[in-house]
């Protein structure tokens, strides 16, 4: 008897998939079994019924599945998730002249990065020196030394990893700068605090991601890139060497099913702040608080797991936020006072995950963010405009006096003024006892308003290990077949400049590789 090979779908049930398609509705991720193997055929099914695939060069079987593969679409790289991080790695294969399928769950291309408040933690760009901000290597060494101690106090574990990303942000932000038209905001607008040496900003300011990733997108159209929209992985396709060669999609709109077949997968899918069953799992203590990204499901870690990846630091570090994310930030480029729900001052304004960590701990359901005239006429003044019109009803103010101030949000007039005196006593001071704000620590000035928020769960750093190249790793510390991950469904992403660097660096990785 001839020999025969075989495909493998690995991370989804191909009876449901393709149960969904015949009109029972589109299906949730089905795993494997409880030991991590590949679910054995169905009753019904024969594993070794000849099934087409349009490469002949392809094995031409499923095993475990009474289901088709059929590479309808082939490439040399298949990114999915189409965020930051999977947006640079299929940028940097395809200017190295790679076929690249770029496949999003989601209508639009641009994942929960485009929603993103828009800090970016680098130093040294081609931006910041054009702005006259020239950053030599002992002040770059300096910015991450304050950054360090930002991912210290966030529970990140693999600082010499975080490095390794921070230094690589430089040539990233310069990639999609120079060779996308990627716009970012005047750095030395904001530098009076010396914010600018180590932090860029979207060309509006907070909350405007859109100018960064949309000339990222125009230029992959340029080079060609196939996108695929509203199609969610449903399953790894594994070949007869245990190899992935490709990805099985379930367009979520019509039910259909496609198999892309590729030399290499990029899984860039996020991370699994929105996966309620792997919260519970991984990070219990956060399961009764809801999340801020809609997309961040945890796809892309359960299908590597299915595969054999190992996952790492998926309890580590749930990284909280307001539930308007760029109010957060407004601490950092302006005077703001975060008190909570009683008028109390409460944490670093400066610090923007700070509030919402501070408030969750406490049990508090929600705080208040107080600004005055500064902050409106500052550099982020079109963010403040632009958020509080959106957001009408979190909103209180103008306020002439402090009293005022604190009848409106609801609050004994006493607390809200021991809050206004603690300021008061640290801007005296130059320093911030308390809780050790650093940046614009003065006073604030009627007229007074205050902007309510919840906390949620922002963003996971936990995600499928993963070696300096990006290739997913298993039990023994191999890296896996033809799969690499990059971004926040990796452990140790989280950040957008980091994650951008991220992509840019698996990107050239699998260039590198192809062409050798």
């Amino acid at each position: 008897m001839q020999r025969r090979e075989f495909f493998r779908l690995v991370g989804g049930s191909a009876a449901a998939v393709l149960g969904a398609s015949a009109g029972m509705g589109a299906l949730g991720l089905a795993g494997c079994g409880a030991d991590g193997a590949t679910p054995s055929p169905s009753a019904n099914g024969d594993p070794d019924a000849d099934l087409v695939a349009d490469d002949p060069s392809l094995p031409d079987h499923v095993v475990g599945q009474p289901a088709q593969v059929s590479f309808r679409t082939t490439a040399d790289v298949l990114v999915v998730g189409s965020g930051i991080a999977g947006l640079s790695a299929a940028l940097v294969a395809a200017k190295a002249g790679l076929s690249v399928i770029l496949a999003e769950k989601q209508d639009m291309l641009g994942g929960d990065s485009v929603n993103a408040m828009g800090l970016m933690h680098v130093a040294g760009t081609s931006v910041q020196k054009a702005a006259g901000i020239a950053v030599d290597d002992a002040a770059r060494a300096e910015a991450w030394k304050s950054r360090e101690e930002q991912l210290k106090a966030a529970g990140v574990a693999d600082l010499d990893f975080a490095r390794k990303l921070y230094e690589a942000a430089t040539d990233w932000v310069n990639l999609v700068a120079d060779e996308c038209g990627s716009q970012f905001a005047d750095p030395s607008s904001y530098d009076e605090q010396g914010m600018g040496r180590r932090l860029l900003l979207p060309k509006l300011g907070l909350g405007d991601m859109a100018d960064v990733m949309s000339p990222i997108r125009d230029r992959l159209t340029a080079l060609k890139v196939q996108t695929l929209a509203s199609c969610r992985a449903e399953a790894l396709i594994v070949d007869g060497s245990g190899s992935v060669c490709g990805v099985r999609f379930l367009y979520v709109k019509s039910g259909d099913v496609e198999d892309v077949g590729a030399k290499r997968v990029v899984v860039a899918t996020g991370g699994f702040s929105s996966s309620q069953p792997l919260i519970h799992q991984h990070a219990s203590s956060y399961e009764r608080l809801g999340s801020y990204s809609t997309a961040s499901m945890g796809q892309g870690q359960q299908l590597c797991a299915a595969y054999g990846a190992t996952l790492a630091g998926m309890q580590d570090a749930v990284g909280l936020l307001g539930d308007v994310p760029v109010v957060n930030a407004w601490g950092a480029f302006g005077p703001v006072l975060v008190v909570d729900a009683l008028g109390r001052r409460m944490a670093a304004e400066d610090v923007p995950a700070a509030a919402a960590e501070a408030c969750f701990a406490g049990g508090l359901g929600y705080w208040w963010t107080v600004y005055d005239g500064a902050l409106m006429q500052g550099s982020q003044g079109r963010s403040v405009a632009e958020t509080t019109a959106k957001n009408k009803q979190r909103l209180v103010g103008p306020c002439d006096t402090v009293a005022d101030l604190a009848q409106a949000m609801g609050l004994a007039e006493s607390a809200l003024d021991d809050a206004f005196q603690q300021m008061k006593t640290a801007a005296s001071a130059g320093k911030d006892a308390a809780f050790g704000r650093k940046l614009y620590l003065q006073e604030l000035a009627g007229p007074f308003y205050a902007f309510k928020q919840l906390p949620l769960r922002a963003r996971t750093r936990g995600g499928v290990k993963t070696d300096d190249q990006g290739r997913a790793v298993g039990s023994v510390g191999a890296a896996l077949g033809n799969l690499y991950v990059c971004g926040s469904a990796a452990q140790g992403g989280g950040d957008l400049a980091s994650n951008g660097a991220f992509g840019m660096l698996v990107g050239q990785a699998i260039a590198d590789e192809l062409a050798g």
